[in-house]
């Protein structure tokens, strides 16, 4: 496998079973939701671009005032010429489980740096009418209808099975407990809303 084809693979758009959903904000009778990919679909496309002896991953601890952190640096082996290029990022801790919170997130955010899952900081603001309790919801969420902003332009909801960059019909949202988004929600015609970076 060339280093391109590699980086095609590892790069492309993620797919339905690779994404989660977690809850940003549930207030004044609606919820918000954003995508995100957890350490565990990171690393199985790592695996599948360049082999589990192709990459590595070091975690470096990092402060920066009272702040306490971790620095994530993701190499992989150029399959052409055997050189190893380094990329990274950094994540706090997190409020549940911290220690390994930070280090999921430190991982996910040096692998936006090698453009895993960029696309999510492009997906649409998706509301759902009524306040949805935090925590996993599975099958039981409700998708929103309408029309929201996606990556290539205005996309239907519920997004089809025939997108690659939206989760399919018999994928439903997954959430995870967050915190609660300091703004009030907006339509689903929105454009702009970042990943949301669960542990």
């Amino acid at each position: 496998m060339t280093a391109a084809e590699a980086i095609a693979r590892l790069t492309r758009p993620l797919t339905a079973e690779e994404i989660e959903w977690k809850i940003i904000s549930s207030k004044n009778g609606q919820t918000t939701i954003a995508p995100f990919i957890d350490a565990r679909a990171v690393m199985a496309r790592l695996d599948e671009a360049f082999g589990p002896f192709g990459w590595q991953v070091r975690y470096t601890p990092a402060q920066v005032g009272d702040e306490h952190g971790v620095i994530a640096s993701i190499a992989i082996k150029n399959p052409e010429t055997g050189e190893w290029v380094e990329k990274q990022d950094g994540s706090g801790a997190t409020d549940m489980e911290p220690f390994k919170g930070g280090i999921s997130g430190a991982l996910k955010r040096a692998a936006v740096a090698w453009g895993i899952g960029r696309e999510l900081y492009r997906y649409p603001r998706v509301v759902i009418e009524g306040e949805h309790p935090w925590g996993r919801c599975g099958a039981t969420c409700p998708w929103p209808s309408g029309r929201a902003w996606g990556p290539s332009g205005p996309t239907t909801w519920p997004p089809s099975s025939s997108s690659p960059s939206t989760s399919s019909s018999s994928s439903r949202p997954r959430t995870r407990p967050g915190p609660s988004s300091t703004s009030s929600p907006s339509s689903s015609s929105s454009p702009g809303c970042l990943p949301s970076w669960g542990s």
